[in-house]
């Protein structure tokens, strides 16, 4: 993810733009300069398959199953699960097959704030 958002930053000055910029073929939509964390964003970054099962409201409870990883995106930073270093802005959340989002999981937060970097880390006490 941090090779990706470097990446991301060279193209930025290379393209000379703020909102949008392509990554390998990919328009990366941009909010106060970095990817927006959205599920789309975040495939085209990593490279990955979106699972094929629908949204849910219950992957605290309910286990990431039918992909190798679930993605959650563009969550409030209010939402479960909060992470103490994101005080503002929105979250994308990753997390293995066979666990719940809560306490074996990724995350990418763009803090919506010019000038600001993202906030990358994980929670692996659940793994």
């Amino acid at each position: 993810m941090k090779a990706a958002i470097g990446l991301v930053n060279v193209r930025k000055e290379i393209d000379g733009s703020e909102t949008s910029v392509d990554y390998n073929g990919n328009t990366v939509t941009l909010v106060a300069g970095n990817p927006k964390p959205d599920a789309r964003q975040m495939r085209y970054l990593l490279n990955m398959d979106l699972p094929s099962s629908t949204w849910t409201p219950s992957w605290l409870t309910v286990p990431c199953d039918n992909s190798e990883f679930c993605i959650l995106g563009n969550r409030s930073y209010t939402n479960e699960p909060v992470i103490d270093a994101v005080t503002s802005g929105h979250v994308v959340f990753f997390w293995p097959n066979g666990h719940v989002l809560g306490s074996c999981f990724a995350y990418y937060a763009n803090l919506e704030i010019e000038g600001s970097q993202p906030v990358i880390g994980f929670e692996d006490s659940g793994c």
